[in-house]
């Protein structure tokens, strides 16, 4: 290997600039073990303060993942606690009927294609109940869906 490799500026990589070393393992006073977790927890870390032994970075780790948890279980709870005003809530049931209708055509073109597929394989014709006989049991699901999409709409 490249004596190179084992110069101290050789481990210092940073995207495309050196940068300080990173600080060998050192005890922490609870102020800076509190700050590390802070900004572990709401995702920002700074890297003033990292762990370097492996318990530290399991704490860190669970800092993580307690941090996501947190911030989404109080964005959930602040969004649920605002109230929609009376405008909002006739645009959300505009946009649901508008979602419904179109899931209905979706379906209503299926159905027509499969009774279509079913009359022309068969030359003949016995209504749309013909179509729920034998494999049709997707036809059938289908036309079970259109019938409760229609309903809610």
């Amino acid at each position: 290997s490249d004596p190179r490799c084992h110069l101290p500026i050789a481990r210092l990589w940073k995207v495309g600039m050196m940068d300080a070393e990173i600080p060998a393992s050192r005890v922490i006073d609870y102020r800076e073990y509190w700050w590390m977790v802070l900004t572990t927890c709401l995702t920002i870390g700074f890297g003033d303060i990292v762990p370097v032994t492996h318990f530290g970075r399991v704490i860190g780790l669970a800092a993580i993942v307690v941090g996501i948890v947190l911030l989404a279980m109080m964005t959930t709870s602040l969004c649920q606690s605002v109230p929609w005003t009376v405008d909002e809530q006739k645009a959300l049931i505009f946009l649901e009927k508008n979602k419904m209708a179109l899931r209905m055509q979706k379906l209503a073109a299926k159905l027509i294609i499969r009774a279509w597929r079913q009359f022309k394989g068969k030359k003949q014709h016995h209504g749309i109940f013909a179509l729920f006989s034998d494999h049709k049991a997707e036809t059938k699901r289908i036309w079970e869906e259109f019938v409760d999409v229609r309903f809610q709409v």
